[in-house]
């Protein structure tokens, strides 16, 4: 049977999410040329009145587009992705995160002020740990790394399970102790050897900053896509929706086979998968969703799960969790999560693909049968 695989895709400017992630010692600036060989940068006024700017950032594309005169450029967007990427990227080696998760100190005072991103990131991080009991936890990076999906790709080959349950040690955010002083400081102490990496919730975080930039500029009609990591305020002009599509092809199927829209205002929408990322030997897929309590790849019946919520950040980690959680255990959680709504695609017990959306989803997803 053909692999099914499903992902978004912004209807407007349809662009292959090829991950061109580097060796973690390669320098930034090498990363950003090769991003953007892949994602070239780019500023248009387009005939519909609508400001388009593209370009690479965290391993992919963004893509943004907004009604109004011309005043958000290039380099003020790319200026806010170097200060998140300088907090928060575990591929920049002199990041805020990479010298947390490679210096012997264990104490550390992040003013907020200072590091906003990386301290939202880290407060935010750690209550989505707390509310899924562990099932979000940024600190399972050292697994994700030891399967091959991280940062370290010299670990893809080094496939010892028994070195599982002492990576294990490493993994839980609750372990790591953290207060704040005078509501400015976060102070946290990591347990020793322990890497965090916020890849599972970093992208939604940038798609809000550029919201919220644009939305500062007095633009309320804007469209942010990070990746597939979506937030859309207002409208086109004429009164249309922005619309992003829902595309499951197989493997001979064309890139533009939708067979969904669904139009999006004043929310944002953040999708995980299986499809994509995974890979596959002597006949087995991993999958590149790690299970933190037992350290192997996830296997799940969702294909694809799509979260609704005001804040991309909260989609984006709820997304995750939904996913490596099952289409049974995913419906009970959308059901009872009222600031939550999702569309899944998720394979039955015959194998067929099929989808299911929550009762109180915003819009309705229009099909193209």
């Amino acid at each position: 049977m053909n692999r099914i695989r499903t992902f978004l895709i912004f209807l407007c400017c349809l662009v292959s999410l090829i991950s061109c992630k580097e060796d973690p010692t390669t320098s930034q600036k090498n990363e950003q040329h090769s991003n953007d060989e892949i994602f070239p940068s780019s500023f248009e006024v387009l005939n519909d009145g609508i400001v388009k700017v593209t370009g690479a950032t965290m391993g992919t594309y963004y893509n943004i587009r907004y009604v109004g005169e011309p005043i958000i450029t290039q380099e003020s967007i790319d200026s806010i992705f170097e200060a998140i990427n300088m907090e928060v990227s575990t591929w920049i080696p002199n990041s805020l995160i990479s010298t947390v998760n490679t210096s012997e100190e264990l104490v550390y005072h992040i003013k907020k002020d200072e590091y906003p991103h990386f301290y939202k990131n880290y407060i935010r991080s750690y209550k989505m740990a707390s509310l899924t009991t562990g099932r979000f936890d940024p600190t399972i990076a050292p697994l994700v790394n030891f399967w091959g999906f991280g940062y370290d790709k010299e670990a893809f080959a080094q496939k010892d399970t028994s070195k599982i349950p002492e990576l294990l040690e490493l993994v839980g955010f609750y372990k790591w102790q953290h207060h704040i002083e005078d509501d400015s400081t976060l102070v946290f102490r990591k347990i020793k050897d322990a890497i965090i990496d916020f890849s599972g919730i970093a992208k939604g975080h940038a798609v809000d900053v550029v919201a919220e930039y644009c939305a500062s500029k007095g633009i309320s009609n804007h469209f942010v896509d990070i990746g597939g990591e979506v937030r859309a305020s207002g409208q086109k002009l004429g009164g249309k929706p922005w619309l992003i599509g829902v595309n499951v092809p197989l493997e001979d199927a064309a890139l533009d086979e939708a067979i969904a829209y669904m139009p999006v205002k004043d929310f944002s929408v953040a999708t995980s998968g299986s499809y994509r990322n995974f890979y596959e030997e002597n006949g087995e897929k991993f999958s590149h969703i790690i299970l933190p309590w037992t350290g192997m790849p996830a296997k799940s019946d969702i294909l694809s799960v799509s979260v609704v919520h005001k804040d991309c950040i909260i989609a984006d980690a709820a997304a995750t969790v939904l996913l490596l959680s099952g289409i049974e255990r995913s419906r009970k959680i959308l059901e009872h999560q009222k600031t939550l709504s999702g569309y899944v695609v998720y394979v039955d017990e015959n194998g067929d693909m099929q989808t299911w959306q929550s009762s109180d989803f915003p819009v309705e997803i229009i099909n193209n049968n």
